[in-house]
Order: structure tokens, then C-alpha cells, then sequence
């Protein structure tokens, strides 16, 4: 079945499709093909298709491209035709293509005019299989107009638990011997605790934390949080580039209040009507950076999933 692995970025995506296409490599009935996160020359199925051919070229591979006489041609045409190379190709050769796309959420915004199409030849052909990582849950996958509603089957990645940070920081400590960090957890367990709590588990964040928690050992107070919070940036400002700008005014005044808050605690902060909040409130939700709580007998209440987000947007973005 198709899989798409959806998670905040360094949550482990793009580790496990790398991960999943050394399995496929040692196979014979599979080819692994593996596109990474920024593939700027996609922006229609033709371009998808040329990209893997291309690929299979560098692995050495017999296998010519699509001679293309008609640049004004149907794009439908041209994508038919060089999908159809790509099938011939493979049952010449008696494999099955395992297509590893990361941030597979920007490929289907490229070819939105040609994603029935993909469908239909992903449906009549059993040749090819995706596996995907996308940092959001975009229309595409809930969406029910949308020609991929309920196609692939959704992995999300959840932040590590105290028992996994634990073994995570061990095998750290034995394959790159840094004896330091076997001494934290043993001494300081409620630091490390501290750390998954403050970054949700999310393990890209978790390495930043512990190397400075072993590498800068004499820094207190908000000398660390600041070290903390240079590092962190260019994944933070990343994860708001890719919201909208609604979305960003939403998450910002969420931070700023800290504590869990309703619908009703944001309208004037945001200066947007409820329903709008709630709607994008719910986006936010599936795509991991806003949580939920409900006690009995009271409204729902909202707060950024990541507390180490919440608190660099409060030390950037507050203002003095």
C-alpha cells in the first residue's frame, strides 16, 4: 500500500525513508528509488517521471527518455508517455519501483492539475508503490474531493517517549563514545525528562539540547536558554514559512498567551471571527503544532504541542 509518514520536521522522515531504501536496495524483485526534499524541477508529472529515469541512468540502467517532439503538446500526453517508458522498463526487468519522496506534500501541489491522472496510473499499473514524508496533513490526504481522499495510508510520527529518549541517548553515548551523556541520564534523569517534555520528543531538537547540556556545561539561566534558542531557528522559522499567514498571527498570539486558551481567548487578540479560528485551529491540529484539551462540562482548550516552540516565539517574536 502506499504510506506517507507525516511529522513536524526532525521528527525522523526523511531517517526512515533512507532507512527503508537500504532495505530495498539489498533486494532482488524491488528498485528503490529515492527523491529528497528539494526538487525544485518538478512542477508537473512529466517532470516526476523524467526525475526517476534520470536516477535509474546514474545506477546504470539502460533506459532512454521519453523523446518529446511537441512542446505544446497535452501535458496529460507527455506524462502518459513517459510513465509508459518507466512500465516497459520495468517489466523488462521483472522489478516492482519503490518511490521514496520526501516532502511529498510540495510534489502534489506541483502537479495539482495532473493528480487524477496519477491516481489512474497508479491504479492501473501495480508496478510502482510510493512511501512519502510530508510535514502536514494537506488537502490532499483529507480532502474529500481531492482524487488521493483516503488513497494513502497515513504513519503519523509521535514524539519520542521517556523510555525511547532514554535507549536513544544510550546508543548515542556508545556509538560516538561520549561517556558524558551515559552520566547525565544516570545523575540528572530529570533533566532529560525536562528536555523531552520542553521539545515534544522531537528528536533533531532533543540533539541540539543535549549537546549543549554536555558541551557547555557552565551556562545557567538565560544564557542557556538563549544558546538554546539560536539553535533551534532555522527549524522554527522553517515550520512557519510552511503555515499560512493566518495560521502564523493564530500560532503567534497562542504563544504569547502560554497558558491553554479557547476560541474565545484568541478573537480579540487576532482580530478574526470564531469560526475562522476554529478552522484553522483544526489544520494546525493535524499538522501537529496545536493540541487539544477538553475537561468535562468545558469549552475545548488550545496550545502549542511543543513548549520549546512556544517559548522561542515568546523570546523572538514578543517584542522587548
Amino acid at each position: 500500500q502506499h504510506i506517507v509518514f507525516v511529522g513536524q520536521r526532525g521528527s525522523g522522515k526523511s531517517t526512515i525513508l533512507n532507512r527503508i531504501k537500504v532495505e530495498f536496495d539489498e533486494s532482488k524483485k524491488y528498485l528503490a528509488i529515492y527523491l529528497p526534499e528539494e526538487q525544485p524541477g518538478l512542477y508537473r508529472l512529466f517532470d516526476l517521471w523524467i526525475a526517476i529515469i534520470e536516477e535509474l541512468q546514474s545506477k546504470g540502467y539502460d533506459i532512454k527518455k521519453p523523446i518529446v517532439k511537441d512542446y505544446n503538446a497535452d501535458l496529460s500526453y507527455l506524462s502518459k508517455d513517459a510513465y509508459l517508458v518507466l512500465h516497459d522498463f520495468l517489466i523488462s526487468q521483472n522489478k516492482q519501483l519503490i518511490l521514496l519522496i520526501d516532502n511529498i506534500d510540495r510534489v502534489f501541489k506541483n502537479i495539482d492539475e495532473e493528480k487524477s491522472l496519477l491516481r489512474e496510473l497508479l491504479l492501473n499499473y501495480k508496478d510502482l508503490v510510493i512511501i512519502g514524508g510530508s510535514t502536514e496533513m494537506s488537502e490532499d490526504f483529507w480532502d474529500y474531493k481531492d482524487p488521493f481522499y483516503q488513497f494513502f495510508k497515513i504513519e503519523r510520527l509521535k514524539g519520542l517517549s521517556e523510555k525511547e529518549v532514554h535507549e536513544l541517548l544510550t546508543f548515542w553515548s556508545h556509538i560516538n563514545g561520549i561517556s558524558e551523556i551515559k552520566t547525565v541520564l544516570k545523575n540528572n534523569p530529570g533533566k532529560i525528562e525536562a528536555i523531552r517534555q520542553m521539545t515534544g520528543g522531537n528528536p533533531r531538537t532533543m540533539i541540539l539540547f543535549i549537546n549543549l547540556l554536555v558541551n557547555h556545561k557552565d551556562a545557567k539561566g538565560f544564557e542557556y536558554l538563549k544558546r538554546i534558542i539560536d539553535k533551534t531557528t532555522p527549524i522554527y522559522q522553517e515550520r512557519l514559512q510552511n503555515i499560512s499567514p493566518q495560521q502564523r498571527k493564530i500560532v503567534a498570539e497562542l504563544s504569547f498567551l502560554w497558558q491553554p486558551s479557547t476560541v474565545e481567548n484568541l478573537v480579540p487578540k487576532c482580530l478574526m471571527p470564531s469560526k475562522t479560528i476554529s478552522a484553522q485551529l483544526k489544520k494546525l491540529e493535524k499538522a501537529r503544532i496545536v493540541e487539544s484539551t477538553k475537561a468535562p462540562k468545558s469549552k475545548t482548550r488550545y496550545r502549542l504541542t511543543e513548549r520549546l516552540f512556544n517559548l522561542y516565539l515568546i523570546m523572538t517574536q514578543a517584542g522587548s
